[in-house]
């Protein structure tokens, strides 16, 4: 184990791949909440189908949770709250629309597959919430600024 610390700032390599995975999984959820703007008269129907009230508020919080937890999650700016709220909101999205137990047979493999990749997502953002956006971040540059580290 390397001496330093949690930041990556020893290891160049390290904080790459770090920025490289923030990059992808919080693009993501910044995409996926665009596209639900793009489609929003089908993604309500679709949040209808649940038994959710109000679906279009529900669907308007989803969106901004997206857009606004996958920036965080980009650019490393309070990449731990950003990760959270994501955690929350992929969670509860995906008791509601991936529960693949609930539905019939002929489409049990499709949601499956839809909750499983789900839960990998959800372990990406766990680690995200665990150890920090690396060095290459805001929460980065901000403490070295300040003397205290966000991203320990």
């Amino acid at each position: 184990m390397s001496k330093g610390n949690s930041c990556g700032c020893c290891c160049p390599m390290k904080s790459w791949l770090a920025l490289l995975g923030r990059v992808i999984i919080g693009a993501l959820f910044l995409i996926s909440g665009l596209m639900k703007i793009k489609y929003w008269a089908s993604m309500v129907q679709v949040v209808s189908s649940t038994e959710l009230p109000y679906p279009a508020l529900f669907l308007g919080l989803a969106t901004v949770i997206e857009i606004l937890g996958g920036i965080s999650v980009v650019l490393g700016y309070r990449t731990r709250i950003g990760a959270w709220l994501l955690i929350i909101f992929l969670a509860a999205a995906t008791y509601l629309f991936h529960s693949f137990w609930t539905v019939d047979a002929s489409h049990t493999d499709a949601v499956r597959e839809e909750f499983v990749r789900n839960v990998v997502y959800l372990g990406a953002l766990f680690l995200l919430a665990a150890f920090g956006p690396g060095s290459y971040s805001i929460d980065a540059k901000s403490c070295c600024k300040s003397g205290s580290c966000h991203t320990k």
